[in-house]
């Protein structure tokens, strides 16, 4: 969880606009570089690589070296992916014929998975098994770390704490450590090589050509939630990765809260302090309300779990079949996105703005009458004569209208769209209507017999449009938070 998400169990200060993750660093799949990491830094692309700081002209001793330097095409690989913006551990052991096999973990997808620490340890326990067992013969895990020059390397829990890539080893019957420290000022990275190696030590490992179209790693590990499906036939899947970041910044604005999130720290203790509270199962909530934007504030009745998030008001009401619940076990299970199938004819992925009210209805009821809403993280004009998709080349008609997941935030109830525009009025929120807002009422879907078919009110802050007036009947595309609830 990020900064936006507070009142969770564990609060990360990694910030960004939109994004997928706004947790501490998580398991990604690193994209397959061609090139040497030499070649990385003369083409200058994903971040400034300056020159290496001189490092002392001592050479370690010649066992740590050469086991190193067995490993080089992996340190390199590492770098590469570093300067890609990719910080996930990697790891490669050694076969007893002598071949290095590269180990990685591979999130199945975005709403689970594992920490940094969480994969190393799984890690290290695998490779000391198979060195038990006369499997393997040695094995180096890399990640970033804290490393300064010293004997610390814990693992960087934030961007702040971020001093080097560590090496961690084992060779013989010993477990080392061993790093490459960098400097981070904006987009620039400043490396040195391995401490404790020379100036021509560290050139042989960084000069090592990566193979062009080599999967460096032969041996992926999946990481799969738990799924289970209950009496009812409703699956119920784990998401330890589930974020309320967007939601805030499509609610404050983006670029708002990118600068400062003290106003959401402020109006999310207001809302828990003073809002209106009622008691349920397990939980207690407050709300406060501003016109139809709600922002409502869930505790767990043992107060260890907090959580927060704005709620747009709505009357459009449809029949959905749910058939899988996404539990958030990250806000103990108070929150949840839950797949179904809207009208028995398309697809809904929503958060479920009443899931810790309404656990146990969502858990025994597949069918149910719902309300949906969104939140707009984005909205701009939709001009079809500039920009067609259509294989053939042809124009869209012009009332064409659909929604899809978005690419990668999908899996939690977020979609890309094209829409039409039916009618919009201002809704300003917090005091002294502070922040400039809109419910628009947007249609998804065309269906001949019934106009409304999927049309439903988003909430829109007026630093996240990309345009400056809004007209019933124009076409506009941008992306959402769907929100949905049981009717009342």
């Amino acid at each position: 969880m990020g900064i936006f998400d507070i009142f969770k169990k564990k609060k990360k200060d990694d910030d960004q606009y939109l994004k997928s993750d706004l947790n501490e660093e998580k398991v990604e799949t690193p994209t397959q570089s061609t090139t040497s990491v030499n070649d990385s830094y003369s083409k200058n692309t994903e971040k400034s690589i300056v020159n290496r700081d001189a490092i002392d002209d001592v050479d370690a001793s010649k066992e740590l070296f050469d086991f190193i330097f067995k490993y080089s095409e992996y340190v390199v690989r590492y770098l590469n992916m570093m300067f890609q913006g990719n910080h996930s551990p990697i790891a490669a052991y050694e076969k007893n014929n002598g071949d290095l096999i590269g180990y990685l973990f591979v999130a199945e997808d975005m709403s689970y998975n594992l920490s940094v620490e969480q994969v190393i340890e799984k890690m290290e326990v695998e490779f000391e098994k198979r060195i038990s067992d006369s499997a393997i013969s040695s094995w180096v895990i890399f990640y970033h770390s804290e490393f300064n020059d010293d004997d610390n390397h814990k693992v960087a829990g934030s961007s702040s704490k971020t001093r080097a890539i560590t090496a961690k080893y084992s060779l013989g019957n010993n477990t080392g450590f061993i790093g490459i420290p960098y400097i981070l000022t904006g987009d620039q990275v400043k490396y040195k090589g391995f401490s404790g190696f020379s100036k021509e030590q560290n050139a042989q490992i960084l000069s090592v050509q990566l193979t062009k179209g080599k999967d460096y790693f032969q041996e992926k590990v999946e990481i799969k939630p738990e799924i289970h499906e209950n009496e009812v036939g409703i699956k119920i899947k784990k998401v330890n990765n589930g974020s309320l970041g967007n939601m805030w910044g499509g609610v404050f604005g983006f670029e708002r809260l990118h600068k400062s999130n003290q106003i959401l720290l402020e109006y999310m203790a207001l809302v828990s302090a003073m809002g209106l509270k009622r008691t349920v199962p397990n939980a207690a909530i407050s709300e406060m309300k501003y016109k139809d934007v709600v922002f409502r504030a869930v505790k767990s009745t043992d107060d260890s779990t907090r959580t927060a998030y704005p709620v747009i008001k709505s009357n459009f009401c449809i029949d959905v079949i749910n058939k899988q619940i996404n539990e958030w076990e990250n806000s103990d299970n108070l929150e949840a996105v839950i797949c179904g199938a809207g009208r028995d004819t398309f697809g809904i992925t929503y958060f479920a703005t009443d899931y810790a009210e309404n656990k146990s209805v969502y858990h025994s009821s597949p069918k149910l009458d719902m309300t949906f809403s969104a939140i707009l993280f984005v909205l701009t004009v939709r001009d079809d004569k500039e920009e067609t998709i259509l294989p053939n080349g042809a124009s869209f008609a012009e009332d064409f209208a659909a929604y899809m997941p978005h690419k990668e935030l999908g899996e939690f109830g977020c979609y890309d769209f094209i829409g039409i525009l039916e009618d919009f009025y201002q809704n300003d929120i917090l005091e002294d209507n502070m922040i400039e807002g809109y419910i628009l009422k947007i249609r998804l879907i065309n269906y001949e017999d019934i106009k409304d078919f999927f049309t439903i009110p988003m909430f829109i802050n007026k630093d996240n449009m990309r345009l400056s007036n809004l007209e019933k009947g124009m076409k506009i595309s941008g992306a959402f938070q769907l929100q949905g609830e049981i009717k009342k």
